[in-house]
């Protein structure tokens, strides 16, 4: 024949199942809560690595674009020399 349970047998047995449950929880949460971290780290770095990218392509289109502006500036600097020193081509103020 079967045993008869008691209350304080039933309250022992849910306490103890609350227990180990509540147990398995915290484990659960702890795994969770360090692979979001791990999840959260690695998009942080891909996103960085994606931002970096962006800036280089951006600074290289400048780059590009002004490229040929030290030649250009010492052409320039070339003509407004010859120019400033042709006498020919300005008249001297008297002074005040």
């Amino acid at each position: 024949m079967s045993e008869l349970v008691t209350r304080n047998d039933l309250d022992k047995a849910l306490d103890q199942a609350v227990t180990t449950l509540r147990g398995e929880m915290v484990a659960m949460e702890n795994r969770l809560s360090k692979q979001i971290k791990e999840s959260a780290s690695e998009i942080a770095q891909e996103v960085a690595n994606v931002m970096v990218e962006q800036l280089r392509s951006q600074v290289s289109v400048v780059d590009e674009k002004y490229q040929d502006l030290p030649s250009q500036y010492a052409a320039l600097r070339k003509d407004f020399d010859a120019h400033a020193a042709d006498a020919h081509l300005h008249r001297h103020r008297p002074a005040p």
